[in-house]
């Protein structure tokens, strides 16, 4: 084993429980991953490792690489990771891995057209198609300011609330609206004796988890998160903020990504083969707003005469188990109409809930 491969990692018991492999497993990984990365395995792989995400990224990577490995195309895949694109690069890796024992034949980073690098190239019987893979950030950050802004104007209203509160807004609301929500939920709260959504309309909901006592004072806690609401299937931007022993998490607003969509496509164009099939896949993890509205907002973009070069796009979902490890995906695939060069829909059954 070389001097880079000895650099211990730390991971503790129990996430080496969760993940279920042991450390002589572990190590076995490492191994491989020095051995297909090279140099780039010391930026990737963390020194310390205290969750289940990074230690199962870390094994699903050394897994998805070991498949790959002999494809056409693999060191300029691998060349393309870095820390700051580690999403996307690993997204392709994914993806590929998903798909290779479906296709006739599969190949990383082809090229496509004006000297352009694409994703992923498959042979899928008769058809030659081009997979061109995009990340979409929730850009949380955007929403920090505005949900701060909501955070001092409600803080206080809630001095004397012991309970955790969590809002949820639609749209915007204006600074005498954000005043006259925290009235209500103030006036409400002496009447709490359980769980559960205290102001729920068309316009905010605000849902109570019933303590008894305050967070200790000193504490600060500001943490950004994605809030997904199950009963909608919207995902909306959301900070929680503890402060001053009150602990308040804020959620909104709703989110569309038609804008985004078209910037997505846009950059897509550049890269799309002159003569062959084209499918753009978004990782759909990070996405805001509501699924069904993003399906809307992506099929508007195929036009009779407009982005004619895809063959039909997909927004995919993937999560990854306990236990197992595996990966988990759902494809939501929007074919376009109006494509020059239309796909076999024999394709599209690999992109199957697995």
């Amino acid at each position: 084993m070389n001097n880079q491969i000895e650099r211990k990692i730390t991971v503790p018991n129990s996430i080496m429980q969760s993940v279920g492999i042991t450390y002589d497993q572990l190590k076995e990984i490492l191994i491989d991953l020095y051995a297909l990365l090279g140099e780039k395995a010391v930026e990737l792989i963390p020194e310390h490792v205290n969750d289940f995400g990074t230690l199962s990224f870390i094994v699903n990577l050394c897994e998805n690489l070991k498949k790959l490995k002999n494809c056409k195309g693999f060191n300029a895949h691998i060349s393309r990771y870095n820390k700051r694109q580690l999403k996307s690069s690993y997204f392709v890796t994914e993806l590929a891995s998903f798909i290779f024992d479906k296709v006739d034949n599969l190949s990383l980073e082809p090229m496509t057209s004006n000297s352009k690098m694409g994703d992923i190239l498959v042979n899928f019987g008769a058809q030659t198609i081009f997979i061109e893979c995009k990340c979409i950030e929730s850009k949380n950050y955007e929403y920090h300011e505005q949900h701060w802004q909501m955070f001092s104007i409600l803080k206080p209203f809630f001095i004397n609330i012991p309970h955790e509160i969590s809002i949820t807004y639609r749209q915007p609301l204006s600074d005498d609206n954000i005043r006259g929500l925290g009235k209500a939920i103030k006036e409400r709260s002496n009447f709490i004796n359980s769980n559960g959504k205290i102001i729920d309309n068309s316009e905010v909901s605000v849902y109570i988890t019933k303590r008894q006592t305050s967070n200790n004072k000193n504490v600060r806690i500001e943490i950004s998160m994605i809030q997904e609401d199950l009963i909608e299937r919207c995902r909306y931007p959301g900070h929680l903020f503890g402060m001053d022993g009150i602990t308040l998490s804020i959620n909104g607003p709703k989110v569309n990504y038609e804008n985004v969509f078209k910037e997505k496509i846009r950059k897509g164009r550049k890269q799309s083969p002159e003569k062959a099939p084209y499918v753009l896949i978004i990782d759909g993890n990070s996405m805001l707003g509501v699924l069904a509205d993003n399906l809307r907002a992506l099929s508007s973009a195929f036009q009779p005469t407009v982005n004619t070069r895809f063959s039909s796009a997909v927004i995919v979902e993937h999560n990854t188990s306990l236990r197992t490890v595996e990966t988990n995906f759902k494809f939501h695939v929007v074919n376009n109409p109006f494509a020059k060069f239309p796909i076999n829909e024999d394709f599209f059954r690999l992109f199957k809930e697995s």
